[in-house]
């Protein structure tokens, strides 16, 4: 199922070359965009940080005082919390791709993904 599955993603790519680049070079553009903007936010805390620790004053730097916001609010938090959930899926599923195992599983759920997402959500409450 599966070897039929990336056969048919490589079909594809082979009659529809152009909108296969063209799909490409967007994704790329939008990353290569993303991280020059993460860049530009990191050297401007890093600037800010930097002159505040340095100077004799009191007031803390507007960048400090919206990174500190960002990180309290909840929309931050769950959207990190998702993040990390999704990525921790990739690497098991990943992880279970590479070491098949038909095994039944203790728990009877029969999936490692099941049982690790039970863990990590269970550590995070």
């Amino acid at each position: 199922m599966e070897l039929q599955l990336v056969q048919n993603g490589f079909d594809y790519v082979r009659k529809r070359k152009k909108w296969t680049f063209i799909l490409l070079a967007v994704g790329f553009t939008t990353y290569a965009e993303a991280v020059s903007d993460s860049a530009d936010t990191i050297g401007i805390v890093t600037k800010d940080v930097n002159d505040f620790l340095q100077s004799d004053s009191d007031r803390v730097p507007n960048s400090l005082n919206q990174i500190s916001k960002l990180s309290a609010s909840k929309q931050f938090s769950d959207s990190l919390v998702s993040i990390m959930t999704s990525v921790t899926v990739g690497v098991l599923r990943g992880y279970q791709t590479v070491n098949r195992s038909d095994e039944i599983h203790p728990s009877g759920s029969g999936s490692i993904i099941a049982d690790k997402m039970k863990q990590v959500r269970s550590s995070m409450h």
